[in-house]
């Protein structure tokens, strides 16, 4: 059997669905040395030997200068990979990013990680709306099986297109986190700790959001509970934002040069992936009160780094941190400063979550949704 799969995401700045198509195709391909696999791409990547190394795997790059942004990309999805598809006749098609071609022989297995334009679309840009949304429209009832990556996504899915219900051929295929890369401080590098700590200046304690600067993520709602802290007595702590600039980036920058919290408050931008685990590892607290969550990585990469995570009570955010996470209100500043005090404060408590946080990270494993990602593909046809 031939196994298509829509590579794009893994490029040279990889986020959250990158990471999600690099870990569960590694596993995929660990498992399935049988069927052979194209992955398609839009460009030359780093990385790309990775694939190579694998017998069964080959690398087509397609469309390398079509320009990569969301006008084009439809473009590339339903006219060249459909071409290709045909000829190199492609008996399944993985598309892990959202959408799958309309038109096209193959079976199609689409991951859909949220429904965020449906369930926040205040957090989005108006013709962003029209264009993610009317592409799900076309393309959900082409999918032969559908993967979501929570039992809370997978809810919003059937609630929002009723229709699916009739149906039986969603799955939840959940995300995890590379344990060998994500690892509590003592066990990292110490030297390159070091240069990772100077980098970023971060000579003193900190609490650590990653994740892309915008609305949804509900950077204001950091920004005023760090505001809390600093008036409350906190002031030996730094708030760290990683993350590239994202809708609503502007508001940001705005409330902390109001506040005078420039001196408190370091935005990295985009951070290389080597570099993260140390980020995580040396903060005192990761905060991630996002408003909407398909799965959620970077609270279980915390937790897998041994620190506290507190998160919002919404969403799949609970399904993901389980009884290991700090659950908070998204629009309770009070209440999650007092939760994030308490953490800070008390031993015993931090102690506490610290174990039950790496227990929490061991319990999901990307082998698992692989496993179930192989058994549809051998299915499908």
């Amino acid at each position: 059997m031939i196994v298509g799969i829509d590579a794009r995401k893994l490029n040279n700045s990889k986020t959250g669905i990158g990471y999600y198509t690099e870990n569960i195709l590694s596993e995929l391909l660990n498992l399935d040395r049988k069927n052979k696999y194209i992955l398609y791409m839009d460009d030359d990547h780093k990385g790309s030997d990775k694939w190579g190394c694998y017998e069964n795997v080959s690398i087509k790059v397609i469309g390398r200068n079509i320009p990569k942004n969301k006008i084009f990309s439809p473009i590339w999805l339903n006219t060249l990979l459909p071409y290709h598809l045909n000829k190199d006749k492609v008996d399944v098609l993985f598309c892990p990013n959202f959408f799958p071609p309309l038109f096209t022989k193959a079976k199609r297995i689409t991951t859909i990680h949220d429904l965020a334009v449906f369930k926040q679309p205040e957090c989005y840009p108006f013709l962003y709306r029209i264009y993610h949304r009317m592409l799900l429209l076309l393309t959900i009832r082409k999918n032969d099986y559908i993967l979501t990556v929570s039992q809370s996504s997978k809810n919003d899915l059937l609630e929002t297109f009723k229709h699916l219900q009739e149906r039986d051929n969603i799955y939840v295929t959940y995300c995890a986190v590379n344990k060998g890369k994500f690892r509590v401080k003592e066990e990292l590098d110490s030297n390159f700790n070091k240069e990772v700590i100077e980098k970023y200046g971060l000579d003193s304690k900190y609490i650590l959001f990653l994740g892309e600067l915008n609305k949804r993520k509900n950077i204001l709602h950091i920004l005023k509970t760090f505001k809390l802290m600093i008036d409350e007595g906190f002031s030996e702590y730094k708030l760290v934002l990683c993350g590239k600039e994202g809708y609503g980036f502007d508001e940001i920058i705005s409330y902390i040069n109001e506040n005078s919290l420039e001196n408190k408050v370091i935005i990295t931008g985009y951070v290389p992936e080597e570099e993260i685990p140390y980020l995580y590892a040396n903060a005192s607290l990761f905060f991630y009160p996002s408003l909407y969550e398909g799965f959620g990585i970077p609270p279980l990469e915390s937790m897998a780094s041994g620190v506290p995570a507190v998160v919002s009570n919404i969403s799949s955010l609970p399904e993901v941190v389980g009884d290991a996470g700090i659950k908070v209100p998204p629009y309770d500043e009070r209440q999650s400063f007092n939760s994030i005090k308490k953490v800070l404060e008390d031993q015993n408590v931090y102690r506490s979550l610290r174990i039950q946080s790496l227990d929490q990270a061991r319990k999901f494993e990307w082998s698992i949704s692989a496993n179930l990602l192989l058994k549809l593909i051998n299915k499908s046809v």
